[in-house]
């Protein structure tokens, strides 16, 4: 299975309510059908649907709302945009549940839930990249990314968007690490996100 995620769906108790929820939060839904909202939200959809044709459908009985074990997050470009996130959410009546504040991880959030009782995190992460469009982009364990000077001789390189890109890790039977080159054709086959 390639490892991606195109659509993660939210059951809910009253489909208009909780379309409106979203609507004063600023979403606005591209496609609407029997009651069903399609939010693109960057590379994945967003979907309202009610909870009991979502238990029906899924082969699931219903029985009632509970938390599912499942938060959602919505990254941010700053506190500021944590905090007039959350204050958003709380004016169209949703439920903050923990306040904004610094994290463990050097960042800043809160977490809400919606009118059904969704979680989402509402988080500025300086360790994590931010796109233009929302993405969160990742840097990967073990990769140094470095700009100039130029590699020691036997050390693998490849230039991707202007950086030079090392990868290392330990020889076999070593505890040493070493570097090594790893063929990279394009951002995406390279296991990289910058």
């Amino acid at each position: 299975m390639k490892q991606s995620v195109s659509l993660i769906t939210l059951g809910v108790s009253d489909y208009e309510k909780a379309n409106a929820w979203y609507a004063a939060l600023g979403w606005q839904p591209v496609l609407e059908i029997e009651e069903t909202a399609f939010f693109q939200a960057n590379g994945v959809v967003l979907v309202l649907w009610a909870r009991e044709k979502l238990a029906a459908d899924s082969g699931i009985a219903y029985d009632g709302a509970r938390w599912g074990g499942i938060a959602l997050a919505h990254n941010v470009a700053s506190a500021e945009e944590v905090d007039a996130v959350i204050e958003r959410a709380r004016e169209a009546g949703g439920t903050i549940t923990r306040e904004p504040s610094e994290t463990f991880y050097g960042g800043y959030a809160g977490v809400l839930r919606d009118l059904d009782g969704h979680a989402w995190e509402i988080a500025h992460n300086p360790g994590l990249g931010l796109a233009a469009d929302g993405s969160v982009t990742l840097r990967r364990r073990g990769a140094v990314s470095l700009r100039h000077p130029a590699p020691r001789a036997g050390v693998g390189c490849r230039e991707l968007r202007g950086q030079s890109i090392y990868r290392f890790g330990a020889r076999p039977g070593s505890a040493a690490p070493s570097f090594r080159r790893r063929p990279m054709t394009s951002p995406a086959s390279s296991g990289l996100f910058v």
